[in-house]
């Protein structure tokens, strides 16, 4: 098993999860006291309020304007 931590900032909420752990396809975990901070981030990304990243400002206006 691979132990994911997790960090929240004023404006991010970090999920940092091994890679070696993902390579091998290992299950991943976290602290019960983090559940609520991964459900509020599954939560955001499921209703769209998580975009990719951005290669240049022009993309990230494209983005924008299709929302």
């Amino acid at each position: 098993m691979t132990t994911a931590t997790i960090d929240r900032t004023k404006n991010y909420l970090i999920i940092k999860i091994p890679l070696r752990g993902l390579k091998r396809r290992e299950v991943v975990t976290f602290d019960p006291k983090d559940e609520e901070l991964v459900n509020e981030g599954l939560k955001a990304i499921a209703e769209g309020r998580v975009s990719k990243s951005f290669r240049n400002v022009r993309e990230a206006i494209l983005h924008l304007k299709k929302l």
